[in-house]
């Protein structure tokens, strides 16, 4: 039985949109560490066309993307029908600015590039279980998701 599969019964998936293929690539490979499908787009197009075909459970997506700006599709998302569908943000844009625009925007977290593999995988791993039922994050993690908050004390 696959990982998540184990966990919760069903399969996981998450959809992916990066735009340069080396990210892609080890991006790609983090997030089987959470899920047991990921999909990949190169960017919101073949995103949206992904999302013609299959529903994942989580969509990470690069918002310095060459098309469309990657927060115009992650509003279009999150007013269209994949608006159920958490999305992280993850951005070569660091400043407060970007990551509260990006939550203005609709995401529900977000990692500034370049990432800290542990701090990726883990804020997948907390953002499909707040959003799956049976699944357990750590709470510590909680932090990176909330905007303005500074982290629990004893964490980091």
């Amino acid at each position: 039985m696959a990982k998540a599969e184990a966990r919760t019964g069903r399969k996981t998936g998450i959809l992916l949109v990066e735009g340069d293929v080396m990210n892609r690539v080890l991006f790609r490979d983090l997030l089987a560490c959470a899920a047991d499908d990921v999909y990949t787009a190169a960017d919101g197009d073949q995103a949206l066309e992904t999302l013609k075909i299959v529903r994942p459970d989580l969509i990470v997506i690069d918002v310095v993307d060459p098309g469309p700006s990657g927060l115009d599709a992650v509003r279009r998302l999150k007013n269209g029908p994949e608006r159920g569908i958490p999305v992280v943000v993850v951005s070569g844009l660091p400043t407060r600015f970007h990551k509260r625009a990006a939550m203005a925007a609709g995401c529900d977290a977000y990692v500034a590039k370049p990432v800290s593999v542990a701090t990726f995988v883990n804020t997948i791993r907390h953002v499909l279980a707040s959003h799956s039922p049976g699944r357990k994050a750590t709470s510590r993690l909680a932090h990176y998701l909330d905007r303005d908050a500074p982290p629990p004390a004893g964490t980091v």
